[in-house]
Parts: structure tokens; C-alpha cells; sequence
């Protein structure tokens, strides 16, 4: 799996993307479960590969910045009526207006105190890597 890995990074180095900055923050047992993960979804099964998520919007072309936090522009290129949905609902409105993401710590009913600073965002809701939308839904898991 590391050879794996290895040669992702290498292969996203050599089109151009820049070195992801996981720095320490990430250890190699969680990127062996991101890729089982991801291996297993419907993104793969659809050919959407890392960059396609991964690759900062902003550069516009193959030769992109990597970027290892998405925002929902990422997700907005494929699931355009489920972002716009989001962003016109309570908690992607502010998103919509240009400010930071809502966060539990900004709800007027109390929250879980380990979450106040949580983003709303489309990953807080949805594994981003194994796109369980079972795990997203009302009740399910």
C-alpha cells in the first residue's frame, strides 16, 4: 500500500500538482484507509479520481495546486442541484452570502460542546472518501 501511495504522490508531483501540505498530520494508516475507502465508492466506480476533488479550483487546468481541503465548489461540479440546495438552506446560506461556513457554536439550541467549531460544510455530513449518503441521510448509518 505505501508503493501505492508513493506513486500517487509521485504521479500527482509529476503533473504538476504541488506537494500536498499533510505534513505530520496525516499518517500513512490514514491515507491506506482513505484510498480502501475511496476504492470502494461510487466516485471510483465513476472514474473520479483524487484530483478531480483535490485540485485547487482556482488554478482552472491539469497543472492546479493540490489542495487537501475541498470546499463545495469541488462537489459543485458534478452535484450542482444538491450545492445549490445546500446553499440555499440554513446551513450553507452563509456560504452563499460570502462568509465563513455556519458552525454549531453559532446555533441558538446547544449543541455537542466537541462540535461548536465544526464547519458546516458538504464533508460534515457526508464522508468525503466512501460517499455514504446512507451515513448523510436523516436517521441512517
Amino acid at each position: 500500500m505505501k508503493l501505492v501511495l508513493s506513486g500517487l504522490l509521485s504521479l500527482l508531483l509529476l503533473l504538476g500538482f504541488a506537494a500536498p501540505a499533510w505534513g505530520d498530520a496525516v499518517d500513512q494508516a490514514q491515507l491506506d484507509e482513505t484510498t480502501d475507502l475511496w476504492r470502494q465508492s461510487a466516485h471510483a466506480l465513476n472514474g473520479v479520481n483524487c484530483s478531480s476533488c483535490h485540485e485547487n479550483a482556482e488554478a482552472g487546468s491539469q497543472n492546479g495546486a493540490f489542495s487537501a481541503h475541498p470546499t463545495y465548489e469541488s462537489c459543485q461540479s458534478c452535484h450542482e442541484q444538491a450545492v445549490d440546495t445546500f446553499l440555499l438552506g440554513k446551513h450553507g446560506i452563509r456560504l452563499l452570502e460570502g462568509k465563513s461556513p455556519l458552525t454549531p457554536a453559532m446555533a441558538r439550541l446547544p449543541m455537542q460542546p466537541d462540535a461548536h467549531n465544526r464547519q458546516m460544510t458538504c464533508n460534515t455530513c457526508h464522508d468525503v472518501h466512501s460517499v455514504n449518503t446512507v451515513h448523510a441521510s436523516v436517521g441512517g448509518k
